[in-house]
């Protein structure tokens, strides 16, 4: 019986290593896309800025604001990301039933007590099929697909959600949602849980969700 527990507990660690190289493969490439939107848009406000300029060898160069407030240089984007920052503490939550099975940052595995998870959001323990909704208002800007799994990219202004573990999706790039609104359905492993991952990020920082969405008392 000792043997056979040590198993297939080498079993369930090894199984856990390869959940977490994939989960850094899913945190580059999110890292990556949310890179290039800040580069675009840094790339678009210096053509804005070079266009005001007048033919002549005194003027400086225009100086171009850096992440994140160069995602907020147009008003709907600035009104995006102030009513998203006025929202925290009141965000609905990306299911409509469930609960957080792994929180924010670096803790120890409920488990594993030598083994110390890194989260870079929020795990929530949903039903199987249940829909995953956009936490905010914005623009669907990245659909992942890595392992037969999807994460989608929602862009609020200065602001970015991502939702993965997605079985399904309903939305693609460039598609403008509304708040609540069904993005895809949840994925179910082979233990039958159903988390959702929720990631926040404000440019390029990385933010606890826990501090956005509404508390579940």
């Amino acid at each position: 019986m000792v043997n056979t527990l040590a198993s297939k507990e080498k079993k369930l660690k090894s199984d856990l290593k390869e959940k977490q190289k994939l989960e850094a493969r899913l945190n580059k490439m999110i890292e990556n896309a949310i890179r290039k939107e800040i580069e675009a848009a840094q790339l678009a406000a210096r053509k804005r800025a070079a266009s005001t300029l007048t033919a002549s060898a005194n003027i400086k160069k225009p100086k171009v604001e850096t992440t994140p407030y160069v995602l907020s240089a147009t008003p709907e984007s600035i009104r995006l990301s102030n009513a998203f920052e006025n929202n925290r503490g009141l965000l609905p939550w990306p299911v409509e039933q469930g609960y957080i099975s792994s929180s924010y940052g670096r803790h120890a595995h409920p488990v594993w007590k030598d083994v110390v998870v890194n989260n870079s959001g929020v795990d929530i323990n949903s039903s199987k099929g249940a829909r995953v909704r956009s936490v905010f208002e914005g623009k669907v800007t990245k659909i992942i697909v890595i392992m037969n799994k999807y994460a989608v990219i929602v862009q609020h202004g200065e602001y970015f959600t991502v939702y993965s573990n997605l079985q399904e999706v309903s939305v693609k790039s460039g598609d403008i949602i509304s708040t609540k609104q069904v993005i895809g359905t949840v994925q179910t492993d082979d233990e039958g849980k159903s988390e959702v991952h929720l990631e926040i990020w404000k440019g390029s920082n990385k933010l606890d969700p826990e501090e956005w969405i509404t508390a579940r008392r």
